[in-house]
């Protein structure tokens, strides 16, 4: 398995921590946001996989992704979220990405990141 990379966007640091840690152990380089904003503002990085809180404050997960795709941004996204979703939100997430429910085993999340894929790697900038 070639290593990937990875965004975690999580307004957690607890979250962010632990998963870096624990795709790190599995070989993947793991750069983690606090925020929508802190990973807009970041420099041009490219990456294999998007995992991304959908409730965060300010710019919302799925704002987020939205703004991605906008710009014709294909990366795969597995969304994470601790609330209930609709059936409708959930097929309407569903149809472009993974979803997974806090807590989650990380290892399941790490079977769907190898197991995504895409057309190729986000790259992002400001604009």
């Amino acid at each position: 398995m070639n290593p990937l990379r990875i965004a975690v966007i999580d307004d957690d640091p607890s979250i962010c921590r632990a998963l870096a840690r624990y795709l790190g152990v599995l070989g993947h380089d793991v750069d983690t946001f606090l925020s929508a904003e802190a990973f807009l503002n970041s420099t041009a990085i490219f990456f294999d996989h998007l995992v991304v809180d959908i409730r965060l404050p300010g710019l919302s997960g799925t704002m987020l992704v939205s703004m991605l795709r906008d710009r014709g941004d294909s990366t795969p996204v597995v969304f994470m979220t601790a609330n209930e979703l609709s059936d409708e939100q959930e097929l309407r997430i569903r149809e472009n990405a993974a979803i997974v429910y806090k807590p989650f085993d990380v290892a399941k999340l790490a079977n769907i990141l190898t197991q995504a894929t895409g057309d190729g790697p986000c790259l992002h900038s400001e604009s």
